[in-house]
């Protein structure tokens, strides 16, 4: 049996696309980091991103659940670092499926 997809469905997908992340940056590829490497990731890549016109990013900075007290300390730098970056229109959590509170989707200008 074939399965035609609803116009509604076919809606969503466009969409789905359109907002989905172009770029990601992991940090759990990186070890353990000082904090002026977290920032320099950062900021390298929001400008590798920027000069390639790619414009949604997702930033992988875990929940800190193998941090010191299982607090994060990787994403409160992570967002204090997109705060001071002029390329950056707005960040947010990231959708559930993408990460949720251990990740950030970043929209550039």
């Amino acid at each position: 049996m074939k399965i035609k997809k609803t116009r509604n469905s076919q809606r969503k997908e466009k969409y789905e696309q359109m907002s989905a992340p172009k770029a990601q940056l992991d940090f759990h590829d990186f070890g353990p980091m000082q904090e002026a490497e977290i920032v320099n990731k950062v900021r390298d890549f929001i400008s590798e991103c920027a000069s390639g016109q790619i414009d949604r990013l997702l930033i992988i900075t875990g929940k800190g659940y193998h941090s010191k007290n299982g607090q994060s300390v990787v994403k409160p730098l992570v967002e204090r670092t997109l705060r001071k970056c002029e390329e950056v229109d707005f960040f947010a959590d990231a959708r559930r499926d993408r990460g949720g509170e251990g990740a950030i989707e970043v929209k550039l200008n």
